[in-house]
């Protein structure tokens, strides 16, 4: 991939094309932004507006490496209009974003997606602990000498 600046097509896209509530205006729930500026998808964030901040952070990534559609899509396997789509918020198939992410090595991502094991406080608290029978004697008490 080399870095050339977006296409003249690309620039003469229509816009609108963003999966967006009634009235044009973003969801408060992803525009929410956190301390470090980035906006928050949370549990209840709709699913087109996730799709719409995922293809909002995708174009602005692709964007910041100097990287065309064009590119991207060939390195990636894909047709630019289906990375157009994705960009635009109005494709979810995960395959696609797979071959995205794996062109961009970002390969870390799609494991923190989904990690193997989670395991919450909770859970570790309410596991209980092996015991062997023995009583420790590791512990001393600070006025006892061993």
């Amino acid at each position: 991939m080399h870095a050339l600046a977006d296409t003249q097509e690309e620039r003469q896209r229509p816009t609108g094309h963003r999966a967006t509530p009634p009235g044009g205006e973003r969801w408060r729930t992803v525009a929410e932004v956190s301390r470090d500026g980035q906006r928050l998808i949370e549990r209840l964030t709709p699913d087109g507006a996730i799709r719409a901040e995922l293809g909002a952070r995708l174009a602005r990534l692709r964007k910041q490496r100097g990287i065309t559609q064009e590119d991207l899509a060939q390195e990636a396997g894909l047709g630019v209009a289906t990375l157009r789509r994705l960009e635009d918020g109005n494709d979810a198939r995960l395959g696609s974003w797979l071959r995205l992410l794996k062109a961009l090595d970002l390969a870390a991502s799609i494991d923190a997606l989904l990690p193997e094991e989670h395991r919450s406080p909770m859970a570790e608290v309410k596991t209980p602990r092996r015991s062997t029978g023995k009583p420790s004697t590791d512990f001393v008490w600070g006025d006892e000498r061993r």
